[in-house]
């Protein structure tokens, strides 16, 4: 037979640790979504905009913005995905709602063409410099 080498009293407080911590991990088993999903956000119109987040491995999980609505349920390892088709949405502002568990309300998303730009600073002029077409 083994004796543990620690002292009744951190065998104890290590114990209530560790119900602690699972106890607060479990609390924070909620549906999130990833920093780039957030307010005032801007979403390509088109027919394959996939939203993405965690949940409790199982949990089901709705997605809907504008008129497109979509649902699947948290994987293994709490991992979901959707895909909407945006391509009837207009401009916005909208409203993207997921639901579980809880509920997250993104506010302010609007819908279009999206430009990235990058290099030199070739938008340096105005549009003033440029001569009128009509």
């Amino acid at each position: 037979m083994t004796r543990s080498c620690l002292s009744p009293s951190i065998r104890l407080s290590s114990l209530v640790t560790l119900l602690l911590l699972g106890h607060s991990l479990r609390l924070q088993a909620e549906i999130r979504l990833p920093g780039i999903i957030s307010d005032h956000m801007v979403l390509m119109r088109s027919a394959a905009v996939p939203i993405w987040g965690h949940a409790d491995a199982g949990e089901p999980v709705s997605v809907s913005l504008a008129e497109t609505a979509a649902h699947t349920v948290a994987g293994a390892y709490g991992k979901w995905k959707v895909v909407l088709d945006l391509t009837k949405a207009g401009t916005g502002p909208y409203e993207l709602a997921v639901a579980g568990k809880n509920q997250i309300r993104v506010s302010d998303v609007l819908t279009g063409t999206v430009w990235l730009a990058s290099g030199v600073p070739i938008f340096r002029s105005t549009s003033a410099s440029f001569p009128a077409q009509g």
